[in-house]
């Protein structure tokens, strides 16, 4: 799995968390979340090296 991978599989954790939060405050804290690990899928470039199996 590359970490582009990882951050959208927390992206999708946390978009879940957003959908069943109690409150909207924490709705929205978690889909604050979501954006971050999106814009890193989006601001770093995706390359071969960057699977962890090793």
């Amino acid at each position: 799995m590359t970490r582009h991978d990882e951050y959208r599989a927390k992206a999708a954790e946390a978009q879940r968390e957003a959908e069943r939060a109690p409150s909207e405050m924490l709705g929205t804290a978690w889909l604050r979340v979501v954006q971050g690990w999106l814009g890193l899928t989006r601001n770093r470039p995706q390359s071969d090296g960057d699977s962890d199996a090793k």
